[in-house]
């Protein structure tokens, strides 16, 4: 990031210290609302929504480790639908991905909409988190959980989803507004990024204090480690694929023969139907690895319980990055 500055933390904890930083954000900005993940009267999970009040941040919760779908559609028709509104977007960076190439495919300008994204402190599985709800002591304590974990680089991983195991890209790299919390100690302090000056004095951050180097070396120490563990962690799933699971053609005769695991994913990923579609009326594969494959970015919500226990996710992300590194 262009700009980086020391957000403190108070006795309120860092998920209200965040949400008093988004309410600024919307105040200095005029934002007509903001899409992020809120918790809801009678729901025991958080969902993206967009909220128009900025008193309704009360139940944002940008870092509950549950993800239930790629919000990055829903934003783009946002930014399509409503071009005159000044519209705020909290976002994990694998949705941020996905949405920059929506956005590249539809000839979408972004520019009036500010892009917020908070490191990913990884997800569980839905049950997994649902679990955890009906056992805290109150809703928001999986996120305090999460956030206090940070320091040393999440939750502990082989409880994540598969997705987030494999995932080495937990951070934003292009956010307008970067909410850094990996290798930091959240009860005292975040780091903000900033794309350029320009925004931190829009929102009245511009003179605030940068982090310490100490605590810049720290955070990259931590992200590194964790970067190891997951390709560690993505090499072994990767291993473990029977002959032929590793190959694209070894996905489209799955992916023929499956229909749930065809429906499924055509519900969840942003990019699949189109390329499938083509690859269905005949026996190329060329819109799936041209066009597909490499729009991935690394949701995970592909993954789901295969009724062949095909690792539909594993296989996928296997697959973007071969395409990604030129060697598929």
């Amino acid at each position: 990031m262009a700009l980086q500055k020391l957000l403190s933390v108070d006795a309120s904890g860092p998920l209200e210290t965040t949400r008093r930083f988004l309410a600024q954000i919307w105040e200095r900005s005029a934002l007509d609302g903001m899409f992020v993940p809120a918790w809801a009267a009678g729901e025991d999970d958080p969902r993206p929504a967009l909220l128009t009040d900025p008193a309704d941040l009360k139940r944002a919760d940008p870092f509950a480790p549950l993800m239930v779908l790629n919000t990055a559609p829903h934003i783009a028709a946002l930014a399509a639908d409503r071009p005159h509104q000044r519209l705020a977007a909290v976002l994990r960076p694998c949705e941020l991905r996905s949405l920059r190439e929506l956005a590249r495919r539809q000839s979408l300008n972004l520019s009036g909409l500010l892009l917020i994204s908070p490191d990913c402190l990884a997800t569980f599985p839905h049950e997994d988190f649902d679990w955890r709800v009906q056992h805290a002591a109150f809703i928001e304590r999986i996120t305090d959980e999460a956030l206090h974990f940070a320091a040393q680089g999440g939750i502990l991983p082989s409880r994540l989803r598969p997705a987030c195991q494999a995932c080495d890209q937990p951070y934003p790299s292009d956010a307008d507004i970067l909410i850094g919390v990996l290798g930091l100690e959240t009860n005292h302090s975040l780091i903000l990024g900033f794309r350029d000056e320009a925004l931190a004095e829009q929102v009245g951050w511009r003179e605030a204090p940068p982090p310490s180097a100490d605590l810049l070396t720290r955070r990259e120490r931590v992200i590194e480690k964790l970067r190891e563990w997951r390709q560690r962690s993505r090499a072994y799933a990767e291993s473990h694929l029977e002959e032929g699971e590793a190959t694209l053609e070894g996905l489209v005769q799955h992916l023929r023969r499956c229909e749930n695991c065809r429906n499924w994913i055509s519900r969840s990923c942003p990019f699949f139907a189109d390329a499938w579609r083509a690859t269905a009326e005949g026996t190329h594969m060329t819109d799936l690895e041209s066009s597909w494959l490499p729009s991935c970015g690394g949701c995970g919500m592909c993954d789901h319980a295969c009724p062949e226990d095909y690792p539909l996710s594993t296989v996928i992300g296997h697959l973007a990055r071969r395409v990604g590194s030129g060697a598929l």
